[in-house]
């Protein structure tokens, strides 16, 4: 088996950093267009057609919310575990 290293980079297939990034920026693009057609759509519905629309979408999104919890922002106290001998793991 060969072992690959960063210096092989474009000999064996694999992408550059630029080439990755241009990758990203394509589909950050592709996504931004996604979502200006589904905002169309979604402002072409009459007032009914959007109540229903938002009414699925709280649905959704509360049964979500129960799943995973509130949120809560993570706050760094500074400490660290370190492991020593009386540990297990």
């Amino acid at each position: 088996m060969t072992k690959i290293t960063s210096n092989q980079g474009d000999s064996v297939g694999l992408p550059s950093f630029e080439q990755l990034m241009e990758i990203k920026a394509l589909g950050k693009e592709r996504l931004s267009f996604q979502r200006g057609a589904w905002r169309a759509q979604y402002e072409a519905l009459s007032q009914e057609e959007k109540a229903l629309v938002d009414a699925k979408f709280s649905k959704i999104f509360t049964k979500i919310a129960a799943q995973f919890g509130r949120s809560r922002p993570f706050v760094f106290t500074g400490e660290t575990h370190t492991p020593n001998e009386d540990d297990d793991s």
